[in-house]
């Protein structure tokens, strides 16, 4: 034998009631607007402004019901004031808006610094300003030339390769604004001391080749001294020759000859 089930028809929105139909609508209401200010403004603050709209309702509602039903609505409003009171300072909005206006106040004092730190550049900038600079110059070498007897006529060495010197000079630097207005030398100091170039201009000559004394212009003797070829010149002689000449010779052996011997020894 079958035993039927009985089935509990289901409702359908006409079923319910208008005080039950307002009660899903206000709890849908309440669950949208929650999850919408919990999208935009964070969980803290929905929660916050769901229970100060749950405060505000009960108010309407004690307010409106008899002195004998009010008694519940304001408690559950006075406990929502309450909570509302608790969550409130844990919202981020006011932590966000704390925080938004001290970042503000800081950027308004950096600004400031800013500004006052270029007026005081500005200021110091126009102030003349001396500065110590140095700049290094070169000194020229001298050349000076000497004799040398070991080196033919005219021609030129060098002995001492001449070498540039240095000198620094100080200057007191004078500038407003940036820009030079004034050059001062306070001090010229040699740092490398130049050398002089010496060049060695020869002077010696080459003496002539000794000749043959038949050929009348003289001869070199033992002594490597220059002798004259006898002559008509009694000047400076030392004999005189056996064809009227005279010799200028040094020595006795080789006097005279070629010119008839010696006849008269000066």
């Amino acid at each position: 034998m079958k035993v039927s089930k009985k089935t509990t028809p289901r409702k359908v929105w006409s079923d319910y009631t208008k005080q039950e139909q307002r009660q899903a609508y206000l709890l849908m209401g309440t669950v949208a607007a929650f999850i919408l200010f919990w999208i935009t403004s964070g969980f803290m603050t929905s929660l916050m402004m769901i229970l100060l709209a749950y405060a505000i309702y009960f108010v309407v509602k004690a307010a409106r019901a008899p002195k004998t039903h009010r008694r519940n609505s304001v408690i559950a409003a006075i406990v929502l004031f309450v909570a509302v009171g608790i969550v409130a300072p844990q919202s981020p909005q006011v932590t966000t808006q704390s925080s938004s206006t001290t970042k503000t106040q800081q950027v308004t004092s950096e600004a400031a610094k800013k500004v006052e730190l270029e007026r005081i550049r500005h200021i110091e900038a126009a102030k003349p300003q001396v500065r110590s600079e140095t700049k290094t110059e070169p000194i020229i070498f001298t050349s000076t030339e000497q004799s040398d007897g070991t080196l033919p006529l005219g021609e030129r060495k060098v002995s001492v390769t001449g070498v540039n010197g240095e000198r620094t000079i100080t200057y007191d630097v004078t500038y407003v604004s940036g820009v030079e207005s004034e050059r001062k030398e306070v001090k010229t100091e040699t740092t490398k001391q130049p050398v002089s170039q010496v060049t060695l201009v020869g002077t010696y000559v080459k003496p002539a080749p000794a000749t043959s004394s038949s050929s009348g212009s003289g001869y070199t003797n033992s002594q490597g001294n220059h002798v004259a070829s006898p002559s008509s010149n009694p000047s400076g002689a030392t004999a005189q020759c056996g064809d009227g000449t005279y010799s200028y010779s040094q020595s006795r052996r080789g006097t005279c000859s070629h010119h008839g011997g010696v006849s008269v020894w000066l």
